[in-house]
């Protein structure tokens, strides 16, 4: 044999075919294990990839088993073979029409890449070509003719005959010269018998019944294999000579079929002893079938090619087989073949093998010759041959683009963190392939170029998140992520935690998507799975309960969805800190990648210190010290003659707060001075900021937050005095950082100071507009992108 030219590219095999239960150790499983290790042979393979949507395979041989070229097929996986491969890839798909129930999780996009070269080995266009014979299934022909549409895509198809390869330039209109015809070979395991062997003894063993000599098929219950008129054949055979022989049928039907052939024997008068139909058989035994039969018939209406005729050639079994399809190309002597249409062909055939010693010798003389030119080694050879006929690589090495799938709120969601994501979105778009999925409603134009828009649902049920570098989880804790979290436990990925403390969206959760006990269960059996006896006796576990009763009693309830997700991702060291306290002691560690929050594009431009206005920006509640804020801007009207100053509370309130905080307002003198805006539109927001001589944002406890409201004043240089606790991780004088129990008179001393001192407000805003510079969406996107090529490394947190 005339050594195949190396090609240019490294091979990645997709071998997901044996992992089908239906045809794993079919011919289609049989040809793919064969084809793959000559290909390994011949040291052209880099990965075997499984497909991560399927079982692993039900039985693998074990060279294969043990090589570690097996992989499940993901992004991250194929990145590295890219990595540490000697050249460029070809990804080749060995069985093209896996119909499974993911639309790009059977031929992942990952690997439909520009400058990686798709190969698809071609069985056969059946369906296509004999569509009338699967009419009574439509859905599987529409998704088949779906299927058949990606190998016009293909730079090349490996026919595994001649007549594949005419067939897919007749029915898909492909170039020919993208099609080269690379055959079938034949495993060693199967060949003539040897003692060692002891066919007789096998079957005696597996198939006791098997008392005299015989016929044998491999057959099967689809209309193509043409079963039915191979028993009408058997049926006319002279009587003596079917008392001689049994026609054995190997193959695995299921009841309907096996009870419509018990009546088509009795129909065409053939008795229960005249065919043994043997069920699933292993490979040992088949051998035996194959050494010990007298002769091999396989009756096809139409084959890719007939392996299981190439194997009883190469078990030494003298062998005939329709004139149809594929299959003359088997022997490649017409004097093998018959008329698979015409019953009494058939049996003239197997009467003729049976009783013609000059024909039986030269069956068998034929067989001796095809079987030595039926080698895997040979098609491995002929698919080199044609892989080195491929355009030449574009690049030494194969460079795949980052893939992220982004899931999360999008406006016009009304969430901080949705407002966010639409702002990270255009600077990832530009730096990787950018998938959305949002429960939020799709906008009417895309965010960026390029970027699809998904349901959250779609990436379970319809796209492949294996065909990611990342999953990527934005997650709150309020009730608009309720479809997220049942993503984020089905699909891991990387949680971008906005806030640590998610007891809100579990209680939520079990409000909105449950009834009755089931809620009270669900929120039980996640606290047990959680902290197990570190739980209070006193939780209510009812859905009324409020977020704040289970932080205050240290249930931060984080530790489920961390403990599924490859890494997380958050906003200050604060968080960092909060979150490994609230996983079990002594836990793994988690891998934890510190962000912080972005600096938004300013929306105004600087700030006038004549309006005198101080605001607090976000929900005003509790937590936030409105009522401190209004005793210490009354002290610091009244210390230092503010008279023009003005206190807006800039965001939603309720109606009780309100009239709470107005309470306290005209107990200190200033109720006239201070206003609420409730929930405002965005361009009233962005007007109060334009307006604002200082931002004061204050919080009495930390969920390890990071303020979003800050970073807002901070693009637009607006003074800031806060104590939110992660604010002291920013640059020095960035913010007018206050103590967390900070009192009237000193938060007061800090008003006045910004409200006063012309020269210590120009020191913040260019504190702030310096950071702004380094600390923007950009660099964001950048980091992003940074901890996820480190997550599909392996690599720990920096």
């Amino acid at each position: 044999m005339t050594p195949a030219p190396d090609p240019a590219y490294r091979l990645v095999l997709d071998i997901q075919a044996t992992q089908n239960p239906a045809h794993a150790h079919r011919g289609i499983g049989r040809y793919v294990r064969e084809h793959a290790r000559a290909l390994i042979r011949r040291g052209a393979v880099d990965a075997l990839l499984l497909n991560p949507h399927l079982p692993f395979p039900r039985e693998l041989d074990a060279d294969l088993l043990c090589s570690p070229l097996l992989a499940w097929n993901t992004m991250s996986e194929l990145r590295a073979v890219a990595a540490a491969a000697d050249g460029p890839l070809a990804y080749h798909l060995m069985s093209p029409f896996e119909l499974g129930a993911h639309a790009e999780g059977e031929i992942p996009t990952h690997v439909l890449h520009h400058d990686v070269p798709l190969v698809a080995t071609l069985y056969d266009l059946i369906p296509l070509v004999e569509p009338e014979r699967y009419a009574g299934d439509p859905e599987r022909m529409r998704r088949y003719r779906v299927r058949s549409q990606l190998l016009a895509q293909a730079d090349l198809v490996l026919a595994i005959s001649d007549y594949t390869a005419r067939t897919a330039v007749e029915h898909l209109g492909l170039d020919p010269a993208r099609v080269a015809t690379i055959g079938a070979g034949v495993s060693p395991f199967f060949h003539p018998a040897t003692s060692g062997d002891a066919p007789a003894a096998v079957l005696g063993r597996n198939l006791p019944g098997l008392d005299r000599p015989y016929v044998l098929a491999v057959a099967g219950g689809e209309p193509r294999k043409n079963t039915e008129r191979l028993l009408d054949g058997w049926a006319a055979l002279p009587p003596s000579l079917r008392g001689d022989y049994r026609l054995v049928l190997a193959c695995q039907v299921d009841e309907e079929t096996r009870t419509a052939w018990s009546a088509h024997l009795r129909a065409v008068g053939l008795g229960d002893d005249e065919v043994l139909l043997t069920g699933w058989v292993g490979d040992e035994v088949l051998r035996a079938l194959y050494q010990q039969a007298r002769l091999f018939v396989l009756p096809s209406l139409s084959e890719g090619f007939g392996l299981p005729a190439a194997e009883a050639l190469a078990c030494g079994c003298p062998t005939t087989t329709s004139a149809t399809s594929s299959l003359p190309e088997v022997l490649d002597w017409a004097p093998a073949t018959f008329d698979p249409t015409d019953p009494a062909a058939i049996a003239a055939a197997i009467e003729r093998g049976l009783t013609d010693d000059a024909h039986r010798a030269a069956l068998a003389a034929r067989g001796r010759a095809r079987a030595g030119e039926l080698t895997w080694e040979s098609v491995a050879g002929r698919s080199l041959a044609a892989l080195s006929g491929l355009a030449p690589p574009s690049a030494p090495r194969t460079e795949l683009p980052l893939r992220l799938a982004l899931v999360g709120p999008q406006p016009p969601t009304p969430s901080g963190i949705a407002d966010y994501n639409a702002r990270l979105v255009p600077h990832l778009a530009e730096r990787c392939e950018l998938d959305i999925f949002s429960p939020s409603p799709r906008p009417a134009r895309p965010l960026a170029p390029g970027v699809r828009w998904f349901p959250p649902q779609a990436l379970s049920r319809n796209l492949s998140p294996w065909s990611y570098d990342a999953v990527v989880y934005t997650i709150g804790n309020s009730d608009d992520q309720h479809s997220l979290f049942d993503l984020a436990e089905e699909v891991p990925g990387l949680l971008w935690m906005h806030d640590v403390r998610l007891p809100g969206l579990y209680l939520t959760y079990a409000r909105d998507c449950m009834e009755g006990d089931a809620a009270r269960q669900f929120l039980r059996s996640r606290l047990l799975r959680q902290y197990r006896h570190r739980l209070p006796d006193d939780l209510g576990l009812d859905v009324s309960d409020l977020p704040t009763d289970y932080v205050d009693a240290g249930l931060a309830m984080s530790k489920e969805l961390v403990d599924q997700h490859r890494g997380v991702i958050v906003s200050n060291q604060v968080a960092r800190r909060l979150l490994t306290l609230d996983q079990q002691p002594d836990a793994r560690p988690t891998r934890t990648w510190v962000v912080p929050l972005a600096v938004p594009e300013p929306l105004v431009k600087g700030t006038d210190l004549h309006h005198s206005v101080v605001a607090s920006f976000g929900i005003v509640a509790p937590v936030k010290a409105p009522d401190l804020l209004i005793r210490a801007f009354a002290t610091a009207c009244a210390t230092a003659g503010l008279e023009a100053a003005q206190l807006v509370f800039v965001g939603e309130v309720s109606a009780a707060e309100q009239a709470d905080l107005e309470g306290i307002a005209g107990a200190c003198g200033v109720a006239d001075r201070i206003s609420f805006t409730g929930l405002c539109p965005r361009p009233d927001y962005d007007r109060w900021l334009g307006r604002t001589s200082v931002a004061v944002q204050l919080r009495r406890a930390t969920n390890g937050e990071s303020s979003g409201a800050v970073h807002e004043c901070i693009a637009n240089g607006v003074p800031v005095v806060t104590n939110v606790a992660s604010a002291a991780e920013l640059p020095a004088v960035v913010v007018d950082l206050v103590g967390h129990d900070v009192g009237v008179e000193e938060l007061a001393d800090h008003i006045v100071r910004a409200l006063s001192d012309r020269r210590f407000v120009e020191r913040q805003q260019t504190a702030q507009a310096d950071y702004a510079a380094t600390w923007s969406f950009a660099e964001v996107a950048d980091r992003l992108l940074e901890i996820v090529a480190q997550l599909g490394r392996g690599g720990d947190p920096g």
